[in-house]
């Protein structure tokens, strides 16, 4: 454990310097953040392949297979759910096994070249060319297929990236899911765009201060219980969190002037996310017990706060007085109704863009 620790920390501190990277660093320091970012991988890299981790892992993974090892640490037998520490052992071990097919030069250049690339893609989502992004995105991909082949897989090439994310998941599993939610889906959306069902006040037709957004946004994240003396928001061209640590959790918005809504559920997005890392237990931090479980149940938690509550009828009869009192007289006249149709609406066009959920 006090190895796994040192590498999350190693971790975190990437994770600093990756969300520096996409909030304040200067645009100019962008090669010198991939030089950081691809040490400080290389080293993580490195310290959970080496011997000594994998003597430790070997050691204790066949007090785990063998049904001993709470015994052999001195905890309680065996409950209905595995123990702390089998879970922790369990996880350390299936991630070594994958780190140790990556040889570390390929990890550095992953990292390296991810780095490179947000600084090209932050400049090409400016001036809306995609044309002098591409090449970049084709580099990451080659290297994730790269990876991809040092992981092995049985039947798509995916799996292999796929198990980081949904461990034990294939596209052969999903597919069939897929399909099926397409079935429903697609025709319901015809069915929305042939109704005419909307809001009856376009919103998208005022100005809304940026000040304004923030200030609503916050409240609305204070008020499902995100904890700003334990994490922080701030600007990002394309919204994101990161657990950096337990006690530090940052999450990131973006505003735009006539997409008010935008900004509110890109913030609860974000601090769904959020509440989850802020949940964890501080006596596991640094180990797996502190990670999410997959990603699918993290992105969970936080589409409930945006969309199962966020574009609720009950959350706009709450929010509405907090959102006008965020806009002076600029939304006096507006409704809980017509927030909620707003918020609801899919598709909606909105000064030549498509907005909305």
């Amino acid at each position: 454990l006090a190895r796994v620790r040192e590498i999350s920390t190693l971790g975190s501190i990437g994770g600093l310097l990756g969300w520096d990277q996409e909030t304040y660093m200067p645009p100019k320091g962008a090669e010198a953040r991939s030089r950081q970012l691809a040490l400080v991988a290389g080293m993580a890299h490195e310290m959970f392949v080496s011997d000594e981790t994998g003597d430790s892992i070997k050691e204790l993974g066949e007090l785990l297979d063998a049904g001993k090892l709470p015994e052999a640490l001195g905890e309680p037998p065996d409950g209905p759910t595995p123990s702390r520490a089998e879970v922790n052992v369990r996880e350390v071990r299936r991630q070594y096994e994958r780190q140790t097919k990556l040889p570390g030069s390929l990890v550095e250049e992953i990292t390296r070249t991810r780095s490179q690339a947000m600084g090209a893609w932050k400049q090409a989502k400016q001036d809306s060319d995609f044309a002098t992004f591409a090449p970049w995105l084709q580099k990451n991909l080659d290297l994730q297929k790269q990876a991809a082949e040092c992981f092995g897989y049985d039947e798509n090439i995916y799996d292999a990236l796929l198990d980081e994310f949904e461990p034990g998941t294939t596209v052969g599993q999903l597919t069939p899911m897929f399909d099926q939610l397409k079935e429903r889906i697609v025709p319901l959306l015809a069915d929305i765009r042939e109704s005419g069902a909307g809001a009856n006040t376009d919103i998208s037709q005022r100005s809304w201060p940026t000040e304004g957004q923030k200030a609503f946004a916050v409240e609305m994240a204070r008020a499902i219980g995100f904890d700003f003396d334990a994490g922080r928001l701030d600007t990002a061209p394309h919204p994101f969190s990161d657990g950096l640590a337990i006690g530090d959790v940052r999450i990131t918005a973006r505003y735009k002037e006539h997409i008010p809504l935008e900004s509110v559920y890109c913030v609860m997005h974000e601090a769904g996310h959020g509440l989850y890392e802020q949940g964890l237990n501080p006596e596991d931090e640094g180990t797996p017990m502190a990670n999410g479980v997959s990603y699918g149940i993290h992105e969970s938690q936080s589409r409930l706060w945006e969309n199962l509550v966020g574009r609720s009828k009950g959350f706009w009869q709450f929010a509405l007085p907090h959102f006008q009192a965020a806009f002076p007289g600029l939304a006096d006249d507006i409704d809980a109704e017509t927030m909620y149709a707003r918020a609801n609406t899919a598709f909606k066009p909105v000064h030549g863009l498509q907005s909305g959920p």
